[in-house]
């Protein structure tokens, strides 16, 4: 009966943890930083940096998300995203959306 009881505890703390890392899913994966060149994000200090939209191209006021990168490169960026069309107006909730840019380990970084 001890070992059914335990089982069955395992089981829900289990299934507890699952559904915290399931609803909070979008805020756990890595931001994807390969969508432009290594040296996009190079900075010193942290005005080096700036927010720019992400690979999805529709940054968080399209439903997307951002990354940062040197304000050096931003108008790049910029450019390369503007022949992109089709986002949602709608404003995402992405943990990025509310972070801001650093400049951490010479690399620019969003940080909660």
């Amino acid at each position: 009966m001890k070992k059914v009881l335990l089982i069955i505890v395992i089981a829900l703390i289990l299934l507890v943890v699952g559904l915290i890392v399931i609803k909070n899913y979008d805020q756990i994966l890595p931001v994807d930083y390969s969508v432009y060149p290594d040296e996009a994000y190079v900075c010193s200090v942290d005005d080096d940096c700036v927010r720019s939209k992400i690979k999805n191209r529709c940054g968080c006021s399209g439903g997307g998300s951002d990354i940062t990168v040197n304000k050096n490169y931003h108008e790049r960026v910029v450019q390369r995203l503007l022949s992109e069309v089709g986002c949602p107006a709608v404003m995402s909730n992405h943990w990025t959306c509310k972070a801001s840019p650093k400049c951490e380990n010479s690399q620019c970084r969003l940080v909660k």
